[in-house]
């Protein structure tokens, strides 16, 4: 057993909804861009839809990352104040 363990025993919604809003925002700027090399070697892309799969593709994976940031870290707090949250060693 490692001394010095700590329990998370909440996480703010709000906080990690925005966290991983950010990172699934980044994500998703790099599918879009993957997912357009992908449609012009295919096929030919008109602008607009070049454009729009740069500017949608990562906006639509934010919005998803918020929802499921918040929903995530909303359910660990219900669970953790029953069974218990996660314990990390800190030094």
């Amino acid at each position: 057993m490692v001394k010095n363990m700590k329990e998370i025993t909440e996480i703010d919604v709000l906080s990690a909804a925005k966290i991983q809003a950010l990172i699934m925002l980044v994500i998703g700027f790099f599918m879009g861009l993957f997912t357009l090399i992908v449609s012009l070697i295919q096929v030919s892309v008109g602008f607009w839809d070049v454009l729009a799969t740069i500017l949608l593709v990562p906006i639509i994976y934010g919005v998803i990352g918020f929802i499921g940031g918040a929903l995530g870290s909303w359910l660990y707090n219900k669970f953790s104040s029953r069974i218990g949250g996660i314990k990390i060693s800190l030094k």
